[in-house]
């Protein structure tokens, strides 16, 4: 399972149509969940005013929990790993989003690391803050959102490499 839209210009194994040959020829299924799972959605609605995803409204929304939901039935029957080109968790929506809402519902997520290594979700940095209660300020002058669970900087709305 793959970000957005699976694009690297420094490595181009990673691009979709590569990646997914690479994986086939290997054993390895691959489904790509990126309309849904993906840090980069399409809608006005999931942005704040400066270009930073709101990862409450995606978590909301009926195609992040159709994707969410084919990922815990794929993860029922087989080993799955999710991508994306951030290599620290801390910084990707795949922790942020994903992590914190299969969190949510006691399901376990090891972060595998540049090096190889595993990092458990508890180990990483921004784990700390996941205690802090969620919500979303409207300003009454423009009707523009802001959030503290949102993505850690501005993004190119709906696909780019995530």
């Amino acid at each position: 399972m793959c970000c957005t839209t699976p694009f690297s210009r420094f490595n181009p194994q990673f691009i979709r149509q590569a990646l997914e040959r690479g994986l086939r020829a290997a054993g390895i299924r691959y489904l790509f969940l990126g309309e849904e799972l993906g840090g980069r959605p399409d809608g006005d609605r999931f942005y704040d005013h400066e270009g930073h995803v709101l990862y409450g409204r995606m978590a909301e929304s009926t195609r992040f929990e159709s994707g969410l939901a084919l990922l815990v039935e794929s993860a029922e029957r087989s080993r799955v790993a999710i991508m994306c080109s951030e290599e620290n968790p801390a910084g990707c929506h795949r922790f942020l989003l994903v992590t914190r809402v299969l969190h949510d519902r006691s399901i376990g997520v090891a972060h595998i690391r540049g090096d190889g290594s595993k990092q458990r979700t508890e180990d990483v940095d921004a784990f700390q803050g996941w205690s802090d209660p969620v919500y979303e300020d409207v300003s009454l002058i423009d009707g523009s959102a802001r959030s503290p669970w949102r993505a850690t900087r501005p993004v190119k709305r709906g696909g780019g490499a995530s």
